[in-house]
């Protein structure tokens, strides 16, 4: 898999260890929406060799997210993106996950403030992955901004108590805003720090509602289309694969399930399901959620 157009071209399969892989998808893939900026502007092109260096040396990065403090998806990809600005020499990590407050009311936190020694300048990072569904309906549960992001409000997360219009407000009026509050221009003044630009990471992909299970590729699917699709092998994918695709021995602890066992599996656990579909040499072709009826 190569990064999309407008982006740093890598092929990422060339990397041996999967860590390494995700790391790359979080420096390269393309941005959730095209019209945010590209991370191509805090990425720069010798980013394949220091890749290189770290997937011959890879305890570092391992060692690096077992101090994670949970689980979680977005801390895992949170995780990767802090090793990218504590490790590379193009940055400094200022600070991580700071909270700032006011009168003992918390008014936010920063995801990462860092220093750029390439372009000379400090930056306020705002960092998000996510995962939309495209819905016949809105889910509506706070201001809308503009006729944009009202429109955002038909993608859905998979469990259906997000929406893209939902982050998109938060992340527009609220997180990339907080740099420029009183309190946080005090702490910069305090650390001897003048100007902070406010940047946005953001990172996911959209699906829409696919009406051809022969055609699959970034869509979703009720259970109910499940035998109509072509691939007979699948793995459903565990929250911290859904980052890279599955390459090399990424397939060793992960089970296949036929047809019927997706279809079973599907129904048995109640939730929208990430699935891999396999060719005929048991390697990933495309991705696709399965939702229930």
């Amino acid at each position: 898999m190569k990064s999309e157009p407008g982006a740093i071209s890598i092929n990422i399969e060339q990397f041996h260890h999967r860590v390494v892989r995700d790391l790359a998808w979080c420096l390269i893939s393309k941005d959730l929406l095209s019209d945010t900026a590209s991370q191509t502007a805090l990425v720069d092109s010798h980013i394949l060799s220091w890749l290189h260096s770290i997937d011959r040396k890879p305890d570092p990065l391992y060692e690096f997210i077992e101090t994670m403090h949970s689980p979680r998806l977005g801390i895992y990809f949170e995780y990767l993106l802090k090793f990218y600005f504590t490790h590379h020499h193009r940055f400094e990590l200022i600070t991580h996950n700071l909270q700032l407050s006011r009168n003992k009311q918390t008014l936010g936190e920063f995801d990462f403030i860092v220093f750029d020694n390439t372009l000379n300048q400090h930056w306020h990072i705002e960092a998000a992955v996510k995962w939309y569904l495209y819905r016949n309906y809105c889910l509506i549960d706070g201001p809308q901004l503009d006729s944009k992001t009202a429109q955002w409000c038909q993608w859905i997360g998979p469990n259906d108590n997000d929406s893209l219009s939902k982050k998109m407000v938060s992340l527009l009026t609220k997180q990339l805003t907080l740099s420029k509050q009183v309190e946080a221009l005090n702490y910069f003044e305090s650390i001897g720090i003048k100007n902070v630009s406010p940047y946005l990471w953001l990172k996911g992909y959209l699906y829409g509602h696919g009406e051809d299970p022969k055609h699959p590729d970034n869509f979703w699917f009720s259970d109910s289309k499940i035998p109509a699709l072509e691939q007979e092998q699948f793995i459903i994918l565990p929250k911290l694969f859904w980052l890279s695709p599955l390459y090399h021995d990424d397939y060793q602890s992960l089970k296949i399930y036929s047809k019927a066992e997706l279809a079973e599996k599907v129904k048995r656990e109640g939730r929208t399901s990430l699935i891999a579909a396999l060719d005929q040499n048991n390697k990933e072709q495309y991705r696709c959620f399965i939702t229930l009826r």
